[in-house]
């Protein structure tokens, strides 16, 4: 467990080493960081250390007060500074749908982090109060978006306008064909190996 800046105790887990190292963010819904197993052992095996969490409100994460229950950065941060810990020297976020959607409109408020990519990470969800097209401009780090032409929840096109807002220069948008979404894009996309 980590513990956050404002006393949230957070789960964690890691895998491989290296000197650079990607945090982990993931979809909604009941999986939590279990959804990255696959990945991590991928990027364990690739040379890469990987930091996943369940963030706040995701057992066996704790639930803080409604007043904070949002405050993703917080998590995140956590996380980044334990990779730190570890021994990477440059540490990316990486989020997939709503952990997306997190990694970029919360991007703004981290510290020591080398960049950050979203997997079909939404232009806003306000039920978990996120706003990535509105922090977009701030965002100064490099950044990747991946996702899939007609998935869903967050068309190319929509994409393609979230990177276009985004402040850094370094940027870079992946649109592959067909409807995959988030992890699927790593796990089980026919053109997972170029994701």
């Amino acid at each position: 467990f980590l513990k956050t800046g404002d006393g949230v105790r957070i789960y964690a887990a890691a895998a491989g080493s290296g000197s650079k190292a990607i945090v982990l963010l993931h979809e909604s819904g009941g999986a939590g960081l279990c959804g990255w197993l696959p990945t991590m052992r991928w990027l364990s095996a690739s040379g890469l250390r990987a930091v996943a969490i369940n963030l706040r409100g995701y057992p066996p994460s704790g639930s803080p007060a409604l007043a904070i229950y949002h405050h993703y950065a917080q998590d995140i941060q956590a996380a980044v500074d334990a990779a730190h810990t570890l021994g990477a020297d440059n540490v990316f976020v990486m989020g997939a749908s709503m952990g997306g959607a997190a990694t970029v409109a919360e991007a703004p408020k981290l510290n020591d982090v080398a960049g950050v990519i979203s997997l079909s990470g939404e232009l806003e969800l306000p039920t978990s109060e996120l706003d990535a097209i509105g922090a977009a401009p701030k965002i100064s780090v490099p950044f990747l978006f991946v996702g899939s032409e007609a998935d869903g929840y967050v068309l190319g096109s929509e994409a393609r306008r979230l990177t276009r807002a985004v402040g850094s220069k370094d940027k870079q948008v992946h649109i592959f064909s067909g409807g995959y979404h988030g992890w699927d894009l790593l796990d089980v996309a026919p053109y997972r190996a170029r994701v």
